[in-house]
């Protein structure tokens, strides 16, 4: 500190320009601005490389409606996964908080109980997206700020990140308020959130960063966000190569979403689940 109290100036490596200055905000009114969505026509065309990197993409996983899932058929493929998820899908060694860990968000105890796939009652019931609640911010975004996109033109990539990396900036220096703060902006954002095809990536730049950035820890919240929105959105989101590419890889974001989904989806009788494989061959 001897230096910095000399030069009279603090240097953070880690935290961008833009994250600081809403930090600055949160700290003197309580909440921080947003950036504007990106549109496509704003960017200007694509690299050459670009472009034949995603045709090729087109012609060899061709998208069409079997590419989608039916709630059934996420069931049993959820419910297949899950015990091959718990055994080679965690990734590396698990890192250790150096902070007590706080519970961020309450489970509304309305929550409409449901039975779970296999094992009923084994792994809880998962809490709609839209229902979650966090430790309540004194201050939060208005909700003429928080807009949703109107076409998949509009680039939410930044909007996103703006939220997770003043999370991350909260965790690192252990202010909850601010954390508590982003979870209930970010949820509200992905309420929101039309999951346009082409907006798909923007979703995942966000899980990329988020499972960068933040520990491997039982129910850290920024994670436990994410795959609840997945297992929500399962059905369209499913609908996308580049969700199912990502989501293939493994890894503690897939196995979150499995668990997930087990908490979501109804019972399925073993008898049905055989029969609906059955039909699916």
């Amino acid at each position: 500190m001897l230096r910095e109290a000399i030069s009279k100036e603090v240097h953070l490596e880690d935290t961008s320009e833009d994250t600081f200055i809403r930090f600055i905000q949160y700290v003197l009114v309580g909440s921080y601005d947003l950036p504007s969505p990106v549109r496509l026509a704003d960017l200007g065309p694509e690299p050459d490389f670009i472009v034949a990197e995603k045709e090729g993409k087109r012609k060899t996983k061709p998208l069409n409606k079997s590419d989608c899932r039916s709630t059934e058929g996420v069931a049993s493929w959820a419910s297949g996964g899950l015990h091959q998820a718990q055994g080679s899908l965690f990734g590396g060694p698990s890192r250790e908080s150096p902070l007590p860990y706080t519970p961020l968000w309450t489970h509304n105890s309305s929550t409409p109980t449901a039975k779970n796939i296999s094992e009923p009652g084994r792994f809880g019931t998962l809490q709609p997206f839209t229902s979650l609640t966090f430790n309540k911010p004194s201050v939060h975004l208005p909700l003429d700020i928080i807009t949703p996109n109107i076409d998949e033109s509009e680039v939410f990539t930044d909007v996103f990140l703006c939220h997770a990396k003043l999370y991350v900036f909260g965790d690192k220096y252990d202010i909850q308020e601010l954390k508590s703060l982003t979870l209930h902006n970010l949820q509200r954002t992905l309420q929101n959130f039309t999951i346009f095809p082409a907006r798909v990536q923007d979703f995942l730049d966000l899980v990329s960063f988020t499972y960068e950035h933040t520990l491997e820890k039982d129910e850290e919240p920024l994670r436990m966000l994410l795959t609840n929105f997945c297992a929500w959105n399962i059905e369209t989101l499913s609908c996308s190569s580049d969700f199912l590419d990502f989501y293939n890889a493994g890894g503690p974001f897939t196995m979150g979403v499995l668990l997930d989904l087990v908490k979501r989806l109804p019972a399925i009788s073993p008898g049905k689940t055989k029969q609906s494989a059955a039909q699916r061959k």
